[in-house]
């Protein structure tokens, strides 16, 4: 199944070992390498044809100019080169970014915000996405990857649910020790939660989803109860989702 705006000749990557299921590739762009590619061909030509000059017996002081192009079109070609020959293969929990020189692996659990820049210039403008990391280091994904503006909301959604998980594995070790957390305007017990001086028991929990940002959730007490409880009410619908489904063994 291909994914839009996403490269696609490129085979489908295996699970990653820490990362999980492999998602996308983003692979670099040739046209990345812009007048990189024209430069640096003119020069590897011109200093070829003064290779020629001299080996059929030109003078030397005539094809030395052209020949002294050589390293220089070479470096330009390389740089073209590694924009374009470059991929970013993304996981569920993270990325590993391959180019010429090696591979850097990045866990999306690492990333505290992700930024969007977007640079202009006399060739057009230019877009790049800063990964920004709990360390406080950050990493730069370049233009040269096809559609890399799709990786920062994939790395944010992916760095929050990990944040996520950690704060609801803490609140249910601490219900399961006896003791009560209060989360917004949502009191948790070892017995149930309350909210706005109502009730509920673990057991008495039908469902809890997440619709349109709001966490419903239902239940049946000595009648039908139906909570609605946005980010006014608690600091995370994603934690309190999955607390009540890990804890509801806890009462």
């Amino acid at each position: 199944m291909e994914t839009p705006g996403v490269t696609n000749v490129i085979p489908q990557s295996a699970p990653h070992p820490e990362y999980g299921r492999w998602i996308a590739a983003h692979s670099g762009r040739f046209m990345a390498g812009g007048w990189l590619w024209y430069v640096g061909g003119i020069i590897v030509a011109a200093g070829f044809s003064g290779v020629v000059h001299v080996a059929s017996g030109g003078d030397l002081s005539e094809g030395m100019g052209a020949m002294i192009g050589f390293p220089i079109g070479g470096a330009l070609l390389l740089v073209a080169v590694a924009r374009w020959r470059q991929r970013l293969d993304v996981y569920e929990r993270g990325a590993v970014w391959r180019r010429m020189w090696g591979a850097k692996s990045i866990r999306f659990a690492d990333v505290q915000n992700a930024r969007i820049l977007t640079t202009h210039s006399n060739t057009g403008a230019a877009t790049e996405v800063e990964l920004c990391l709990n360390d406080g280091r950050s990493v730069v994904l370049p233009n040269s990857l096809a559609d890399v503006t799709q990786v920062a909301n994939l790395a944010l959604a992916a760095a929050r649910s990990s944040a996520a998980n950690d704060m609801t594995a803490q609140i249910v070790a601490t219900l399961r020790a006896g003791q009560r957390v209060n989360f917004g305007n949502v009191l948790l017990d070892p017995l149930g939660l309350s909210w706005r001086g109502q009730s509920l028991a673990w057991s008495q929990i039908s469902s809890a989803q997440i619709q349109f940002g709001d966490l419903i959730i239902e239940g049946f007490a000595a009648q039908p109860v139906r909570w609605q409880l946005g980010l006014g009410e608690v600091p995370s619908v994603d934690t309190l989702q999955g607390v009540l489904r890990a804890a509801r063994g806890t009462g």
